[in-house]
């Protein structure tokens, strides 16, 4: 029996949609009807994916990660710590052994009795949707907080000892000169904070993104990147996948089970989870309009050249023959032209990614793609 460990929940409510995000939400405009909706959707939908486990063969374990993500989630409030801790217990979800219980938090949209709330059915971790610490910069993504909301909310967390992460985001417009961005000063502004973990992400747009004449070049966002990957190296964090840096012993174990292509749940309209079995991968998403699901079937070879560009991802070795990939002439000379090229390094077999490849390295899947279909 193949065991299920982790949960992953979309909470779609936000105060404000952000002209840049692509994820999933819905303006909260009507707390009491939206929120009674989402927690319907999440009862039905449980029943559904117990007969998709089945199908599978699949069981539930003790979970050990547990992950809600938006949208924003605090928006949630004191209310739905309650009905999460009943909606748990209900459906017998052992959640005794969980390490790691993670709640975003946008910095405009939280209160304290919210977050004591989860904290007390057993959330210690709280990823801060912060992106820019400039205001100039926050207002050009069309964000609702400030330094100042950004502040209270990290001083809040510091001063109760909460494990904490923040967002940053790279590739910002500069709408003018006087948005150039000093990246650095930023980070030295966060890092008194302490933060435990810094996820890193590029800004990517649709095609009629409003201030899409203004993105800077890939050169520019490639120099952003490396100039935060030095800065955090100096600070002591472990640079141990693309877009994730942590303090030693921070790193984050959701994430972890995405990148080892391992079993998640996932619950909430448009949320994604994964079943990883003998005979391939089965990815499902779940529908916004009601608790069905579309799904996506993997074959084995399919699941295993998956398996090999997710740990691409990371600061782990990586042995293509792990996962059966055809090593035919095209492929070595790929590999090899990559070492030379300093984007991975090789021993006996054994390769590994480095920051130059981090940078490049959705052109450096395509590539392989083509070789292994």
């Amino acid at each position: 029996m193949n065991l299920l460990s982790s949960v992953y929940i979309h909470v779609p409510f936000c105060r404000h949609l952000c002209n840049y995000c692509d994820f999933y939400k819905r303006k909260f405009e009507s707390p009491i009807n939206q929120i009674q909706s989402f927690q319907d959707y999440l009862e039905k939908s449980f029943s559904v994916h117990e007969n998709l486990m089945n199908q599978y063969n699949i069981s539930w374990g003790p979970l050990d990660t547990i992950y809600l993500g938006g949208g924003t989630p605090s928006l949630w409030g004191k209310e739905g710590a309650k009905f999460f801790k009943e909606w748990i217990k209900k459906n017998n979800l052992d959640i005794s052994q969980v390490k790691e219980w993670t709640l975003e938090v946008d910095p405009d949209a939280w209160d304290e009795e919210t977050i004591y709330s989860w904290r007390e059915i057993g959330v210690n971790r709280i990823s801060v949707g912060m992106q820019s610490f400039n205001n100039n910069q926050l207002k050009i993504l069309d964000r609702q907080h400030t330094i100042s909301d950004i502040e209270k909310l990290l001083n809040f967390l510091k001063k109760n000892n909460l494990i904490f992460t923040v967002d940053f985001l790279l590739g910002i417009p500069e709408l003018t000169k006087e948005n150039k961005r000093n990246i650095t000063k930023e980070l030295e502004e966060v890092f008194d904070f302490t933060p435990h973990h810094l996820s890193l992400y590029i800004l990517n747009t649709r095609s009629n993104y409003i201030h899409k004449p203004f993105l800077p070049d890939d050169e520019k966002t490639a120099q952003e990147y490396e100039t935060v990957s030095e800065f955090l190296e100096k600070m002591g964090f472990n640079h141990y996948e693309v877009s994730n840096f942590a303090r030693p012993g921070f790193e984050s174990l959701h994430n972890q089970k995405y990148w080892k292509a391992q079993n998640v749940a996932g619950f909430g309209p448009s949320a994604t989870g994964f079943f990883n079995r003998e005979e391939g991968g089965f990815r499902y998403k779940w529908k916004i309009s009601d608790a069905s699901y579309v799904e996506e079937r993997l074959s084995k070879s399919q699941l295993n050249l998956e398996k090999m560009y997710l740990a691409m991802r990371t600061n782990k070795e990586w042995i293509p023959e792990d996962w059966e990939i055809k090593q035919n002439e095209q492929v070595k000379e790929l590999l090899k032209q990559w070492v030379n090229e300093g984007y991975i390094i090789e021993d006996q077999g054994h390769y590994r990614t480095l920051q130059k490849g981090y940078i490049i390295l959705d052109s450096l899947i395509s590539k392989l793609l083509i070789f292994t279909k």
